[in-house]
Formats: C-alpha cells, structure tokens, sequence
C-alpha cells in the first residue's frame, strides 16, 4: 500500500460525495428494527457509516471488491460506534442476491452503489491506476485475485482489441495508432510501468508538423488581406462533465453516475454545411456577397493617385492602401 497515504485513517483519506442527500433519501426506509442496508460500493465506509448513524436500528451488509478498502471501512466503522451492526463481505455489487441469500436475508430495504473508479484506487500509488506516479501496471480492483493485470492485457491481446478497448470504453481518437505502438513495443520489451505507457501515449497522440517550403512565409498573405475564403470548422463544445445523479425507488434509494453522451469533438463539418468565410484582418463588414466593404475600411496612408483609383464597378480590395 502506498506509504505516503497508509499512516491515515479513512476520515482523512477520503470525503464521501453528495453525503446528506443520500442520507435523507435512505434514512427514512431504514428506520423499523431489523432493516437491511446494502451499501455495495463500500469503499472507504464513508456513507456507509453516516447511514447507519442515522439509521439507528438498521444492519448493513457492506460489499466491495478490493480488500484493503474492507479493511478500511472496516477500522471506520468500529471507530465511528457502528462497527457491531455490520457484515462486510469481499464480493461485487453485482453478487448482491447471492450474498443476502448466503447471509441468509430475504432482501434489503436500501441500496447504494456509488459507481465508479475509487480515489483510495487512485490515490494508492502501487496499484497503477494513476499515471502521475511511474507504478507497476497493475490497475486491478482486486489485488488478491488471479485476474490478468493490465501489463498482461497489453502483451497478450491482439492490435484490434487493444484498438477496440480504448476507442469503445475510452473514446480514444487515436485508438488504432496507439494500439499499433504498443504492440511494436511489445516486440523488444513489453510495457510493465504506467510510466513507459505514458511516454507511449505522448509519443503515439503528437503529429509530426509539416515541413514547408524554403522561403514559404508562415501564414499566406491572401488568409489575411485577400478575397474571403472558406474553410471547415470543427465543433468542439466543452464536454460535459459526468456528474452523480441520485435515483430512488420503493425499496431504497442509490447512487449511479451519469455518462456524458459520446461525441467525436475532431469530426469536420459536413461538406453539405454552409461554410463560414474568414473575416480579414481590418475587420471589415460584410455584404451578402460575402466580400468586404472598402467603406469600412482604414483610411489610406498615403494620397491615393490617379492611376490607384478603384476601377468602377469594382469595389477596392480590403487591404488595398
């Protein structure tokens, strides 16, 4: 366990999220002698023991995959009093009909699931789930288990699964091309540190810059003084942020977060959509032609002569002097 975070108890380690408004929707069914609660997140206890403090004659049965968080929760919960009305099991929350079976109960009268990565995963740094921290590719939930950890999935999964992983359940732009590094990498030595992933994945998501021309200037003239042209846009609004909403029901009450719907922020405008033409740089205003008005623009320098008359019919340029 990381050094830095193990001398801490739970309380310090972690502050449990949106901690009244999931008491106040769960208190209230668990009020009557011998109610169930199923907190099947149970993480660092942190709700878990504010419920049952509310909760005075309910039973909590605490679920979660990783054993260090149990032994947390744990620890929180005999200091926090409530220590006695809990049954902590190691299993998923999707395990919870087996567990009140094997528990003997016939069902709860709540149920939180706080879904999602743990900061006590996060922030552990020998588990590998963050790459500020050069750590064993490990990113496992579970550490007792016998599952393969991520260095494993990086060796021995094909190029077009590893593809498949990152652009489906991380909308990676640059699926394929990570998935292609990694697996030249893999030739001559396999990736076993989140910090060989991360020079990866800089090396893979950066474009070499085109090379110009000797004597190309670094931006065209005409994108500045010309006629107007066009050119596609891409859209990028700010992604939303996932944010937990809560959802109640008659048999309790838990907690989901939402998913922000997928959105390729890099596709173009469609070649069908109305192009936008640029404006110049004296900021001229615009006729339904689309070309700039020389009556908005500066005052010429110098004396215009003769022969630098606008030809009629013909409107002066937007940066003709």
């Amino acid at each position: 366990m990381d050094q830095t975070h193990s001398d801490r108890p739970a309380e310090q380690r972690h502050v449990p999220v949106l901690l009244d408004t999931s008491v106040e929707l769960l208190a209230p069914a668990l009020q009557e002698p011998g109610a169930i609660h199923v907190d099947a997140t149970l993480g660092m206890g942190g709700h878990a023991t504010a419920v049952l403090q509310a909760a005075p004659h309910a039973h909590l049965v605490g679920i979660d995959r990783d054993p260090q968080a149990l032994e947390l929760a744990r620890e929180r919960l005999d200091r926090a009093g409530v220590g006695e009305r809990a049954t902590l099991v190691h299993a998923t929350y999707d395990e919870i009909p087996e567990v009140l079976e094997e528990l003997g109960l016939p069902g709860a009268h709540g149920v939180m699931m706080d879904l999602g990565l743990s900061s006590f995963q996060i922030d552990t740094a020998d588990r590998g789930f963050s790459y500020a921290v050069d750590a064993p590719l490990d990113m496992r939930m579970d550490t007792s288990s016998d599952g393969p950890t991520a260095a494993d999935l990086l060796r021995d999964l094909s190029e077009a699964e590893i593809a498949r992983l990152l652009r489906d359940l991380g909308d990676e732009r640059f699926a394929k091309r990570i998935a292609r590094r990694i697996v030249e990498q893999r030739e001559t030595a396999p990736l076993t540190r989140s910090g060989e992933l991360v020079e990866l994945l800089e090396r893979a998501r950066s474009r070499p810059r085109p090379r110009r021309a000797a004597g190309t200037p670094p931006s065209a003239p005409s994108r500045l003084c010309g006629s107007p042209s066009t050119r596609s846009s891409r859209s990028s609004p700010p992604p939303s942020s996932p944010r937990s909403t809560a959802s109640t029901s008659a048999a309790g009450s838990w907690w989901s977060p939402t998913t922000p719907a997928r959105t390729d922020w890099s596709r173009r405008r469609s070649p069908a959509a109305p192009a936008r033409p640029l404006r110049p740089a004296c900021r001229s205003s615009w006729r339904s032609t689309g070309r700039p008005s020389p009556r908005s623009c500066a005052a010429p320098s110098r004396p215009t002569t003769p022969s630098e008359a606008p030809t009629p019919g013909r409107p002066r340029s937007a940066c003709e002097p």
